[in-house]
């Protein structure tokens, strides 16, 4: 069982008796399996955000816990190469599964969401009113958006959630502060996180798993949810109107980026934490990340760029052959993206005021285009006769 994803298991452990009584059998061993296809840097996250869950549905506000060094804490539990104990002694290993699987579908609808979106959005820009094709994401570009996600999921379970529930206004907890969290990551890391925390408060999606005390227990009565908080980590209910105590993202966010935009490389690691042997690309920036550091280095980004090209086209996790096919490398100052971006923005603009039946029309065009970009002289037919091989 451990090819499979934790919603396949989940799945077929309660459509499938004699699948249900060997997971139940071993069920140590067949979460360890399963998870341990994330890699250890994914694994290590989604096991403690289930752990953190937990924690903060089942805690008492003043419990002493692991959490209040929070230093100790993400070290041992995110750091960590070895087997991690999944099933506690005399727990019920189902609910185990039923958390994680939950957690890991969540996750995954929003990692495909951002995909598409920015992928969208990205062959837009390089062909304004293209028609856009089909996404697969590789093994890597997967892997930068999912431990992006995760990092703010987790960040929200215990800043926002269980600080909530648990910390204690008359003996506050010194060493519990964003702080710790964030000066872990990477300078690349802090910036991924940050693109992914944007997409969701664009599209005004939440994160939140669990309601804030006051609407857990029935303190508040909420029409509607407070939309001026477009926060995506706040209470999904009372979107923070009613939440007693968390540590905001921005609190500490703006310690370590430039007026709110990409993170500042003094203030961040310039490497992980952990180096990772299993996946050494994930102890490496994209190839994005390092042509945007670049343009940075050597050149101002105004802030609407920056946002417009690099952050709103998941710049920071495409793979390098996807850049070039966009021909995204082609720009070697911030002068000739400033005044490319403005070019793009501007066509994209007008192809709205396109109906869609001519939007439709325009594939030809698109593969004319295509054609003239290509580096191997040949004639059109030739061309699109092996595009459609590939």
């Amino acid at each position: 069982m451990g090819f499979l994803d934790l919603g396949s298991l989940h799945s077929l452990v309660l459509s499938t008796p004699c699948i249900k009584e060997l997971y139940i059998a071993y069920p140590e061993q067949v979460l360890r399996d399963v998870t341990g296809r994330f890699g250890f840097q994914i694994q290590n996250l989604v096991l403690t955000a289930r752990a953190v869950l937990k924690e903060t549905q089942y805690g008492c506000k003043g419990t002493p816990s692991d959490l209040e060094n929070m230093e100790t804490y993400l070290l041992r539990n995110l750091d960590s190469e070895g087997p991690k104990r999944i099933v506690v002694d005399g727990s019920d290993a189902l609910p185990i599964l039923e958390d994680l699987a939950g957690l890991d579908s969540r996750l995954n609808e929003l990692v495909q969401e951002y995909a598409m979106d920015t992928y969208n959005r990205a062959c837009q820009f390089d062909n304004p009113g293209a028609v856009v094709g089909e996404l697969t994401l590789s093994p890597s570009e997967h892997h930068r958006i999912s431990r992006a996600f995760w990092l703010l999921q987790l960040y929200g379970m215990i800043f926002y959630d269980f600080a909530d529930r648990m910390y204690s206004h008359a003996n506050p907890w010194s060493n519990f502060t964003g702080h710790y969290f964030l000066r872990r990551l990477a300078v690349w890391e802090l910036d991924e996180m940050v693109t992914v925390y944007q997409f969701m408060v664009r599209y005004r999606l939440s994160m939140s798993l669990i309601p804030c005390c006051s609407c857990h227990i029935g303190e508040s009565d909420v029409p509607r949810p407070y939309s001026r908080n477009r926060d995506p980590l706040e209470c999904n209910r009372c979107r923070g109107r009613f939440r007693q105590y968390r540590y905001q993202i921005w609190d500490f966010l703006d310690s370590y980026t430039r007026d709110r935009t990409y993170a500042l490389e003094q203030q961040c690691n310039r490497a992980p934490a952990k180096l990772w042997p299993d996946y050494p690309s994930a102890n490496l920036p994209g190839p994005g990340w390092s042509f945007f550091n670049n343009i940075r280095i050597h050149g101002s980004v105004i802030r609407p760029v920056y946002k417009g090209y690099f952050r709103n086209l998941g710049f920071f996790f495409w793979d390098r052959e996807r850049l070039q096919r966009w021909h995204f490398f082609d720009l070697e100052s911030s002068n000739s993206i400033n005044a490319i971006w403005k070019q793009r923005d501007d066509q994209i603009n007008e192809g709205r005021i396109f109906d869609f039946v001519e939007i439709t029309q325009r594939g030809e065009e698109q593969n004319l285009i295509n054609w003239t970009r290509c580096y191997v002289p040949c004639r059109y037919e030739d061309w699109l006769a092996y595009e459609k091989t590939q």
